[in-house]
C-alpha cells in the first residue's frame, strides 16, 4: 500500500470502515480546543518515502489570517511527542503543513515498524454559530522511492 495515517491506537484510518478518529465536538458558546494524536507509517516493504508533509486542507477555502482568536475555526499540526503545551500551540501557525524531519526508510530498507507522531489541534472560538464542519481534510504528500536491496 504505502504511507498511511493511523489513529492514537495505531489503527489505520479507513474510508471503508468509516474510522474517523478526528471527529470533534466543541462548545461554540464558550469556545474550545481539542488535540488528537495521529501517526504516519509506511506499510510497504518495497518503498521508502522522503519529503513527507501533512497539511490541513479546507475544500471551501480555509482562511484564518487573523489567527485562532480572529476569524474562526482553526487547525494546527505539530510533529512529535508529547502533546504540545498551550504556550507551544500558540507558536504554531494555523493551517500550516508539518514536515517530518526524516525520511521513512532508505534505499537499503523500508521502515515499516515506526509510527511517526503528529498532533492535530482544532480550535473553535467563543460565540461561534452551531454548525457541522466536515470539509477539513488532511493531505499527505511525499516522494516515493523503491527499495533497491
Amino acid at each position: 500500500m504505502g504511507l498511511a495515517l493511523y489513529d492514537s491506537d495505531q489503527l489505520q484510518f479507513s474510508s471503508e470502515t468509516g474510522l474517523s478518529p478526528l471527529r470533534t465536538y466543541h462548545d461554540g458558546k464558550n469556545g474550545s480546543a481539542a488535540a488528537h494524536l495521529v501517526y504516519i507509517r509506511n506499510d510497504s516493504v518495497n518503498f521508502f518515502y522522503e519529503d513527507i508533509e501533512l497539511k490541513p486542507v479546507d475544500s471551501i477555502g480555509y482562511d484564518d489570517t487573523i489567527g485562532e482568536y480572529g476569524t474562526g475555526f482553526s487547525v494546527k499540526l505539530k510533529y512529535g511527542t508529547p502533546e504540545p503545551l498551550p504556550h507551544e500551540w500558540k507558536l504554531v501557525p494555523s493551517g500550516e503543513a508539518v514536515t517530518l524531519p526524516n525520511s521513512i526508510g532508505n534505499a537499503d530498507s523500508a521502515d515499516t515498524t515506526t509510527y511517526y507522531p503528529v498532533w492535530v489541534r482544532f480550535n473553535v472560538p467563543g460565540n461561534t454559530p452551531v454548525q457541522n464542519k466536515s470539509d477539513i481534510k488532511l493531505r499527505l504528500s511525499y516522494i516515493k522511492r523503491p527499495v533497491t536491496s
